[in-house]
């Protein structure tokens, strides 16, 4: 199954960051794969937030959430970190994320005069 990719602000903040490009392109790579449906080993740490290490990368988690087939990366760590802050800090941007997307839903639903689905409040 193929996904879409989307990363939270935050992850971009960090990707972008990153001094070290090795790094930086392994990361994509393995966003590549996500993309691909290949999401290899991953935890829900809670609340539809996933954990997952990246093979070529041993120290580092990505958290991210999926609904229907959008993934959206939401944060990086060094797994030696204590895990329940970061899943906290996980779920808060997704929750932001998730209500600044149906924010936008629904101001283009105004705009053109389309019908806003009752089912779209259920997900954020």
């Amino acid at each position: 199954m193929i996904h879409s990719i989307s990363m939270s602000a935050d992850f971009m903040r960090w990707l972008n960051e990153l001094k070290d490009k090795s790094l930086y392109f392994r990361i994509l790579s393995y966003l590549s794969y996500m993309k691909n449906g290949e999401l290899g080993d991953i935890k829900n740490v809670g609340d539809d937030i996933f954990e997952t290490n990246i093979p070529t990368c041993p120290n580092l988690n990505l958290y991210f959430s999926k609904v229907y087939n959008v993934i959206t990366i939401l944060l990086a760590t060094n797994s030696s970190s204590p895990q329940s802050e970061y899943v906290a800090k996980a779920k808060q941007i997704e929750k932001t994320y998730n209500d600044a997307a149906l924010t936008r839903t629904k101001a283009l639903c105004e705009k053109y005069g389309l019908e806003y689905p009752s089912n779209l409040a259920s997900i954020g």
